[in-house]
């Protein structure tokens, strides 16, 4: 006579290995291959050899079947201060001051060539663009067909070098993923080395290229005050400070490399006078004079006023400057009371 078969009732038992203090390694599930292709599935995921048709072992990259493969999650070793630990943290940063170059997370690092350079650049500074007004920027003498596949080589190569993509590509445009940090959108937290000597694209040379030559020269311009105004905000820190000395070198590099802003003559006019340096302030202000009369120009009313300041010698209070507050030990200095006999004979 026919019956229902009842399935047997087995209670759970919990594998001792999930308690355990070191991580184990579970069986790989592969999908797509078959008991002979899984051997060499495994060497691909480890970047191993595999065996050639003629029997040699050959060197290869993982291959995109060995994406595939599925681990516990035991066989992903998390490292403090990695990008697993942030999945929203960068995993590139690409340096455009100074000479041109990418590095990863892991600490991977290559300088770009010159049209890598320009490529990368402007998808920073003008976001996301067509790939034929890139191609033509960049290759300006060569075919629409030419251009674009010149364009696809590069883009192919970063990623190859790299090892992850950086750009978001489609039939017709291209621009930076979110994850790729660009350092000109970071110009405070750089050094101060970088700031006043970097140059965007660092020494590469463009002439060639009318377009582009003529882009990168306004943007050179246009960066130039953007790393003053960011040095600006240095120096002010470290007046704020009291690190006198470094506030001016790094105000004589602002100089330098923005002269035409008559805020940064007075930083470093007004650096020098709390330094107890007035003649090296009132220097300053003559060589303004002088580089602003070559102009047909004289100082501002403003500057004017702060070198008559500097020249009556007032006070600190006048230059705006707030001094870093004083211990107690000085605000309140101890009192000597009485046994003057006796500090007098000390004295002599």
């Amino acid at each position: 006579m026919l019956s229902t078969y009842t399935y047997p009732q087995y209670a759970y038992r919990r594998p001792a290995e999930l308690d355990a203090a070191a991580p184990r390694h579970v069986p790989l599930v592969v999908i797509g291959a078959g008991p002979r292709r899984l051997p060499m599935m495994r060497r691909t995921a480890a970047g191993g050899q595999r065996p050639s048709s003629a029997g040699r072992g050959t060197t290869h990259r993982p291959s995109r079947r060995a994406a595939k493969m599925v681990r516990h999650p035991s066989c992903f070793r998390r490292t403090p201060g990695t990008d697993m630990d942030n999945p929203f943290a960068p995993s590139m940063t690409l340096e455009l001051l100074g000479t041109p170059a990418w590095h990863t997370a892991d600490g991977r690092r290559d300088l770009l060539n010159r049209q890598d350079a320009a490529l990368l650049a402007l998808l920073a500074l003008d976001g996301p663009q067509g790939r034929d007004v890139l191609a033509g920027q960049i290759w300006p003498e060569a075919t629409q067909t030419t251009a674009g596949n010149n364009l696809r080589k590069h883009i192919s190569r970063l990623r190859r070098d790299s090892g992850q993509p950086m750009l978001r590509t489609s039939d017709a445009r291209l621009e930076l993923l979110a994850q790729v940090r660009v350092d000109l959108n970071h110009l405070a937290e750089l050094s101060p080395s970088r700031l006043l000597e970097g140059e965007l694209l660092g020494g590469f040379d463009y002439s060639d290229l009318d377009h582009l030559h003529d882009w990168v020269t306004q943007r050179r311009e246009a960066l130039r005050l953007r790393r003053a105004d960011a040095a600006a905000g240095q120096a002010e820190d470290q007046e704020r400070r009291g690190e006198l000395a470094a506030a001016i070198r790094l105000a004589e590099g602002i100089v330098a490399l923005a002269p035409q802003q008559e805020h940064a003559w007075r930083r470093l006019m007004r650096l020098h006078y709390l330094r107890g340096e007035t003649d090296l302030g009132l220097a300053v202000f003559r060589q303004l004079g002088a580089a602003l009369a070559r102009n047909g120009q004289a100082p501002s009313a403003t500057t004017r006023a702060l070198a008559d300041a500097l020249a009556r010698g007032h006070g600190k209070g006048t230059l705006s400057y707030t001094a870093p507050a004083l211990p107690v030990t000085l605000q309140r200095p101890p009192q000597l009371a009485g046994r003057d006999a006796e500090r007098a004979a000390a004295a002599q």
